[in-house]
């Protein structure tokens, strides 16, 4: 059996970074952070209370050597029953709440009074050791938010290096598992926002911290929950509102509902449209060959975009590049050659004939 799977940890291909974020911390220091209590096996660990901390996970199904399982509440079973599950898997040690764990032998246990406050208490350490610019990335649907981020991710790439992940977050302990995936000699982090988690959002800013949002809009198609255009805009104020406020936003001067919504929440905004009044001037038209040609700022780029709306998502990547400082040059050659915009266009509709 295993505990109600709380949001995903990193894939085991992320392994590394994961690792990475955390390499510097020991399982004594770890406990001063969470406010937990650590318990040694009989047999400690080879470190004893300066054994470095492995890579977080709050599945047990997904634990590896050397990892560290740590026990969440879920709505049905609490994850802190699944201890044993995770040192039967190898897992270094655990984060638990709610039961005193004996360790097994060459293992750990933190007791915790709350372990998802614990886990935000880390995320919040990790956060604070980032020096580089954090990006959050919001729209109207999922798939808007993750083809964004990959595309802010391909331009900065070209030129800096950025970690990110590509699975919109809809809770803290999803932004604080991210987190730990964000290098320290990285110069960006970028952190997609999904829309649905509307109620958790100022949670999961005070977690990440971003620097920069960019916020795309509306998409055409209603999200099952919410049953208008005005529903929608009521839930963007709200996000809008939860923003971190020393921080840039930049929205989508083409919605009008997201223009109301910033008026009513009174947050400073850039935005980024084909409006005269917009900070960011985009200009596009469809060409013959059906590719969309564009001008931002009097510079000129084609993209192999099939619709108008996905001309809104790539010119919103290329502000949030202009932004950053990105060359032009750098960030039109990227997006021009990649394989993503063609794959972004292909998903919205179909992948053309078969």
């Amino acid at each position: 059996m295993h505990h109600e799977q709380s949001p995903p940890a990193a894939p085991h291909g992320d392994r590394a970074l994961s690792r990475s974020a955390l390499a510097e911390l020991s399982i004594g220091r770890l406990a001063d952070i969470t406010g937990g209590a650590l318990a040694l096996g009989a047999m400690p660990p080879r470190g004893r209370e300066l054994e470095p901390v492995g890579r977080v996970i709050t599945d047990s199904r997904d634990v590896a050597d050397g990892d560290l399982f740590w026990g969440l509440p879920g709505s049905r079973q609490d994850g802190s029953l699944y201890v044993e599950d995770a040192f039967l898997r190898a897992a270094a040690g655990a984060v638990v709440a709610g039961r005193v764990v004996e360790p097994w032998a060459g293992k750990y246990c933190i007791h915790v009074a709350d372990s998802r406050a614990a886990l935000c208490r880390l995320a919040r350490w990790a956060r604070d050791r980032f020096s580089g610019t954090v990006v959050a990335v919001l729209g109207g649907s999922r798939e808007d938010v993750r083809a964004t981020t990959s595309l802010i991710h391909r331009i900065i790439r070209s030129t800096e290096r950025c970690s990110a992940d590509f699975a919109p977050l809809s809770c803290p302990v999803g932004a604080a598992l991210a987190t730990f995936g964000w290098r320290a000699d990285h110069d960006y982090a970028l952190v997609p926002i999904s829309a649905r988690a509307t109620a958790k959002i100022r949670e999961i800013s005070h977690l990440c911290s971003p620097h920069i949002t960019s916020i795309t809009g509306q998409h055409k198609t209603r999200p099952r929950t919410m049953s208008s255009r005005e529903a929608i805009a009521a839930v963007q104020q709200r996000l809008l509102t939860a923003l971190p406020r020393g921080g840039l936003t930049m929205l989508n001067g083409n919605d009008p509902f997201l223009r109301r919504a910033a008026r009513k929440a009174a947050v400073p905004a850039l935005w980024v449209g084909s409006q005269p009044d917009c900070d960011i001037v985009v200009q596009h038209a469809r060409n013959r060959d059906g590719t969309w040609g564009v001008l931002i700022d009097n510079q000129r780029v084609t993209l192999p975009s099939q619709t108008q709306h996905n001309v809104t998502v790539l010119t919103m990547a290329l502000a949030v590049a202009k932004i950053l400082g990105v060359p032009w040059s750098d960030a039109i050659a990227a997006l021009e050659t990649s394989d993503l915009v063609s794959h972004h266009v292909a998903r919205r509709h179909g992948g053309g004939r078969g």
